[in-house]
């Protein structure tokens, strides 16, 4: 699913440095899915088509509201903590649980965290 998000960034440079990120989320034994991409910037075709894959609109985190600046815009630690599985980390209800990422990386969309994100969430995501 997340390499079909992914496909359709704006272009090839978008591609290469762009991740998006699925999220399984469980809360009250009810699972759901949650979508970001990295910056949580995802294009308006790439939201339609989580749309079309069953992501709930309002679990799809995309835009300035969903971001946080740490170190102004540009700055390393605003860029870490808006990774894609990071916006929805923050992002999702409180009590929940994130089960499982689907997740396109980079230009070889790769389905795993870059270094960072998996020193962050330890291996069990």
């Amino acid at each position: 699913m997340a390499r079909e998000v992914h496909n359709l960034a704006r272009d090839e440079r978008a591609l290469r440095s762009q991740t998006v990120s699925i999220a399984k989320v469980e809360k009250d034994g009810v699972s759901s899915l949650y979508a970001s991409g990295s910056g949580a910037s995802l294009n308006p075709r790439q939201r339609e088509k989580l749309e079309e894959l069953g992501v709930p609109k309002e679990n799809i985190f995309s835009g300035k509201k969903f971001k946080v600046f740490i170190d102004g815009e540009r700055g390393i630690q605003t860029k870490l903590a808006n990774h894609a599985e990071r916006v929805i980390e923050r992002n999702i209800p409180l009590d929940s649980e994130i089960k499982e990422f689907g997740i396109s990386w980079s230009s070889k969309q790769k389905n795993e965290m870059c270094p960072n994100c998996k020193e962050h969430f330890g291996h069990s995501h």
